[in-house]
């Protein structure tokens, strides 16, 4: 509605806001669908989320979907942030069914000490009553296949270079199809 509203407030023709508009693909990297197999009720969804209100608010709209299970893949992002809300980060999870944490992706900061992922992890598992696990990023894709099972939405989220991981997963979804 804003764009709409803007370009009516410096004359563009409707036409052609009504044609932008139904060209626009989205953002990348907010709840961006990165494969959805029907069959099987599975989907695989990327999110830029990494600060604690965002991350709740995206997690509740995945879980409104209706799937089965809500698996969650988090990277951390930046030391700083993970010191300053490690609290808030152990709140935000409690919609998932199962949640794994990644290495901080430290944005060009250094490692502040006794500030890491196995940190947030310890606890973060001690909040939820749900399947909680720490593996480094390489780790994680045959771990979500050994998990995953009909009915699943797997979310992950980050502002780092977890986007690999969720391209390594597609990647493996896509030739387990094929075969």
């Amino acid at each position: 509605m804003a764009a709409i509203a803007l370009g009516y407030r410096i004359n563009i023709e409707e036409d052609i806001i009504r044609r932008s508009l139904a060209s626009f693909k989205g953002v990348d990297r907010r709840f961006q669908i990165k494969i959805k197999l029907d069959d099987e009720r599975i989907i695989i969804v990327e999110d830029y989320a990494h600060h604690p209100t965002e991350i709740r608010r995206t997690l509740e709209a995945a879980r409104s979907c209706g799937y089965d299970r809500l698996i969650c893949i988090f990277q951390p992002h930046r030391y700083t942030r993970t010191k300053l809300l490690m609290n808030e980060f152990t709140r935000c999870f409690e919609v998932v069914d199962c949640l794994i944490v990644t290495d901080i992706y430290a944005a060009g900061e250094r490692p502040l000490e006794g500030i890491d992922a196995k940190l947030l992890y310890r606890n973060i598992s001690s909040q939820l009553n749900k399947r909680v696990e720490f593996l480094a990023k390489e780790e994680i894709p045959l771990r979500i296949e050994e998990i995953l099972r009909p009915g699943d939405f797997v979310i992950v989220l980050g502002a780092g270079d977890i986007t690999k991981v969720c391209d390594e997963l597609v990647k493996r979804l896509e030739r387990k199809i094929k075969v």
